[in-house]
């Protein structure tokens, strides 16, 4: 989808899992990305959860090599049940998986 926001994509696509990064979760759960509102951040996400759409999150490993597991995201009160961490750990960067698709599609 070409939708900026998973607000956007969740209206688009209801129903639907959305797998992400450790690092968008966080951005998912960052009131800046709401016009520095935790309000609208909590009504974004109450949206998104009515329209039965959720999150399975992919941990990530930090420049210092420290795993970071989506237990760790600091989720608002009522939407712990819509972030779920990924049932097993590959450390693979999705950029790396996008450099290496693009050098076997040329």
């Amino acid at each position: 989808s070409t939708a900026p926001t998973f607000i956007e994509k969740a209206r688009m696509y209801p129903g639907t899992t959305f797998i992400v990064g450790f690092d968008t979760a966080e951005r998912i759960l960052q009131p800046r990305f709401y016009q520095n509102s935790e309000t609208q951040m909590a009504a974004s996400l109450s949206e998104i959860k009515s329209l039965g759409c959720s999150f399975l999150v992919a941990g990530r490993v930090d420049a210092n090599g420290r795993f970071h597991p989506a237990t760790e995201l600091n989720i608002p009160t009522g939407f712990a049940d819509i972030f779920q961490p990924m049932p097993f750990r590959k450390d693979i960067s999705s950029t790396e998986m996008r450099k290496a698709d693009a050098k076997s599609s040329r």
